[in-house]
Parts: structure tokens; sequence; C-alpha cells
């Protein structure tokens, strides 16, 4: 259902006492729900930016510690994409580019 339709469904039954006392609630949760959100988002993105500060750079330690001559881009990648994984990396938002050379 759209929203517009069921907003327009509860506005039809806002004579009704009980309607009309969540009708308030929910406006009143509402803006105190808008103005926390900053607060809030601050919070989570901070954790969330962290998180990916951690995952990345245990990707470059594993770089740092498994890059040496021999070694193939795709086994260091795999040594990379590894401790990224250990951490809770799903994926990187790109491929892992490595050239040598």
């Amino acid at each position: 259902m759209p929203l517009g339709a069921a907003i327009a469904g509860v506005e039809s039954l806002k004579d009704r006492p009980v309607v009309a006392q969540l009708l308030a609630w929910n406006a009143s949760a509402l803006q105190d729900a808008k103005s926390d959100r900053n607060e809030l988002t601050l919070t989570v993105d901070r954790a969330y930016i962290r998180q990916a500060c951690r995952i990345s750079a245990a990707g470059l330690h594993a770089a740092v510690e498994h890059c040496r001559a021999g070694i193939t881009e795709h086994a260091l990648a795999g040594h990379i994409l590894h401790a990224m994984s250990d951490l809770g990396s799903e994926y990187p938002g790109l491929p892992l580019f490595l050239s040598s050379g």
C-alpha cells in the first residue's frame, strides 16, 4: 500500500480518541527521533569508520608482512583479503589491484 493511501486512511479516523492519541504520540516520538538523529548518526558512523580503519590496517599489515621477491600479485592479494575478511570484511569496494615490475 502506498504511504499516501495509508496516511489518508488514518486521517479519516482522527476523530476516534484512541487513534488521535496514537497519532499525537507518534508525532512526538518522530520529533524526538529527528532531534536525536544527528547524534545517533555520528555515533554509528564513528563506529563503522573505526571498524573500516581496523580492517584496512590489517590488509596493509598483511601486505607488508607477505611482500617478498617471488610472490605473485594474486598470492599477495589473497593474503591481504584473508586478513581483511578475518576482521569482518565481506569484500572490498573495488577489486584489489596489485602490480609489480
